[in-house]
């Protein structure tokens, strides 16, 4: 009777700790995974306005799924690069600032005005742009022609 409970504990026991091994090597790659989706983050906006940096008015506002979706893929979000620094000679020409709609609260209000995400600003004739998120700035190395796209809007 004494083997069988040794032999039960000693089981249970091992299963444990192979369980508790797959549960960390799960929370690992979670961790690496949603660090590579932070910049792409920014296809859940539901409304982008494209802002001229000189005269600080704004050229198009898009509303629509589809050409939210355009935009953000002509610019190729997933093949921006970070860089610690924008060469200071860099002028910003164009600011797009991304808005999702208030979160429903639990007890049930929701807010129904747009809250800003994150502001992107491009700079003239340049593969830099840089994103401004809670007051934090990130700045990214784009594919060439991103100024290009915005200016078409």
């Amino acid at each position: 009777m004494k083997k069988i409970f040794c032999l039960t504990a000693v089981l249970i026991l091992s299963i444990g700790v192979f369980q508790g091994c797959s549960v960390r090597k799960q929370k690992s790659q979670i961790k690496v995974t949603s660090r590579q989706d932070d910049i792409s983050q920014v296809s859940k906006a539901q409304k982008i306005e494209i802002i001229s940096c000189k005269d600080r008015k704004t050229i198009a506002v898009l509303k629509n799924k589809d050409g939210i979706q355009k935009l953000i893929d002509e610019l190729r979000i997933d093949d921006w690069k970070t860089v610690k620094t924008i060469p200071d000679e860099e002028k910003a020409v164009y600011r797009c600032d991304l808005y999702q709609a208030g979160t429903k609260k639990l007890n049930g209000d929701s807010e129904s005005s747009m809250k800003k995400m994150v502001s992107l600003t491009f700079y003239k004739d340049s593969t830099y742009a840089s994103a401004e998120i809670l007051n934090l700035r990130l700045n990214f190395k784009i594919p060439s022609g991103a100024e290009s796209i915005l200016k078409n809007f």
